[in-house]
């Protein structure tokens, strides 16, 4: 069977999904490509797993990163014991939780730790997040070379000048790409 890492490339959706046992009183956190979704899960619910959620992705890398978020959370809670690896053949044991009933996760609360990771990691995803980041970062370096600019030398604000004057011509090339985008 191939591993999840195999199965999953850059450009495919994903989804998140959760699974349960009874009998071994233990959930799992995995993800697997859309395409390939039945199979991964099929080989978990032959096993005796249950589906208990399923969340939507549009890129590998977000499903892969709301399932880390989601496991680094139930791990910093304290819900270190996983089933042993002799227990699922299939796979996956390091992302179970054991004793999930004893531990207090409910189905119900996991899913609303994903659903506000899966909208953390959606948001932070998109290029609006990433071009404010860089907009703030920008804005707080010039107002310190501002402040600071009396104590450059009169080459070294012409140097700078420059800089921000290709800059400006390059945002203003990006500006005009998002009023007219290529076809």
């Amino acid at each position: 069977m191939a591993t999840v890492v195999e199965e999953l490339s850059a450009g495919q959706s994903a989804v998140l999904y959760v699974v349960t046992h009874e009998e071994m009183d233990a959930l799992k956190v995995g993800i697997t490509s859309t395409a390939s979704k039945s199979d991964r899960v099929r080989a978990h619910t032959r096993r005796g797993w249950s589906v208990s959620m399923v969340l939507p992705f549009a890129a590998v890398e977000q499903a892969r990163r709301a399932e880390k978020a989601l496991i680094g959370f139930l791990r910093s809670c304290g819900a270190t014991e996983t089933v042993r690896s002799e227990q699922m053949p299939q796979g996956g044991y390091t992302e179970t939780v054991a004793f999930a009933r004893g531990a207090g996760v409910t189905v119900g609360q996991l899913a609303n730790v994903a659903k506000v990771a899966s909208d953390i990691v959606t948001a932070t995803s998109g290029g609006l997040y990433r071009i404010d980041c860089w907009t703030r970062e920008v804005r707080e370096l010039l107002v310190e070379i501002t402040q600071h600019s009396v104590t450059y030398s009169q080459e070294e604000r012409k140097k700078m000048r420059a800089l921000l004057i290709e800059l400006r011509d390059q945002v203003e090339e990006w500006l005009v790409a998002l009023d007219d985008p290529p076809a």
